[in-house]
This record gives C-alpha cells, sequence and structure tokens, in this order.
C-alpha cells in the first residue's frame, strides 16, 4: 500500500468534498487527505467606486480574520467594478461577517454579502475584438 493510504480500496472516484477537505484517491489504492480549505470566501456588492481592497479588508477584520480582500476592477480602466471578495479564517467567522455586515450602509451604499458561488465557465465573450463587439460573420 502506498504511503499514506487510509486501508481500503476505492471505485473510479474522482475526488470528494467532506467539510471543506479535498479527497483525492492514490494510484493504485485509496484515498488520502490532499489539501484542507483554509477560509470561507464571501462575495461583497454595491460596493462604492471610491473603496480600495485594502478599505474593503479593515471593514471585515473586526468580524475576524481576513485571509484576503480584493476589490474586482475592469481591465481596461482599471476602474472598481463595485463588488470584491472577501476570504475569512473559519466558517464561524465569515457567517458573522455576513449576518453584520449585510445591509449595512457603507460609504453611502448598502453592501450585499454572502456566501461566493463558484466560478463558472460561461463560454466565449461578445466583442472579442473583432470590430464593434459584433458576431463573426
Amino acid at each position: 500500500m502506498p504511503l499514506g493510504c487510509l486501508g481500503f480500496r476505492v471505485g473510479p472516484v474522482i475526488e470528494l468534498h467532506r467539510n471543506g477537505t479535498k479527497v483525492v484517491p492514490q494510484p493504485g489504492c485509496c484515498f488520502t487527505v490532499r489539501s484542507k480549505r483554509l477560509g470561507k470566501k464571501l462575495y461583497v456588492g454595491n460596493l462604492n467606486y471610491d473603496l480600495t481592497s485594502e478599505d474593503l479588508e479593515q471593514l471585515f477584520h473586526q468580524h475576524g480574520t481576513v485571509e484576503s480582500a480584493e476589490i474586482i476592477q475592469d481591465r481596461t480602466s482599471g476602474r472598481s467594478k463595485g463588488f470584491g471578495f472577501v476570504e475569512m479564517a473559519n466558517d464561524e467567522e465569515a457567517q458573522n461577517a455576513i449576518e453584520a455586515m449585510n445591509g449595512e450602509e457603507v460609504a453611502g451604499r448598502a453592501l450585499t454579502v454572502n456566501e461566493a458561488r463558484p466560478k463558472t465557465d460561461r463560454g466565449p465573450r461578445r466583442g472579442d475584438g473583432d470590430g464593434g463587439g459584433r458576431g463573426r460573420f
């Protein structure tokens, strides 16, 4: 048995997710724990366009340990898109931050705060540089 094997065989399982832990099969044997999810990612919407990532971190710091805070910016202009993401150290702190900050007014705007959803593949984008954002003929 490979080192780290839990001692039983599994079928064609690719990966399992349980309590934030990724479980991956080892070749020819069983599965072992590969990585532990560190925190809970939150979506923060309706942000004032003048806020910075540092401001966002300070807003959420009072509700627990902030692992990361980022305001999403437009690629071409560099201007804020009015939303961002905050990663808290654990589920409990994330839940406390959601309860405290959702609907809270910051810089004249009521925030929308909830658990971030996984990124999905949106397919090809319109306006891919072929002139005016029209589809190709």
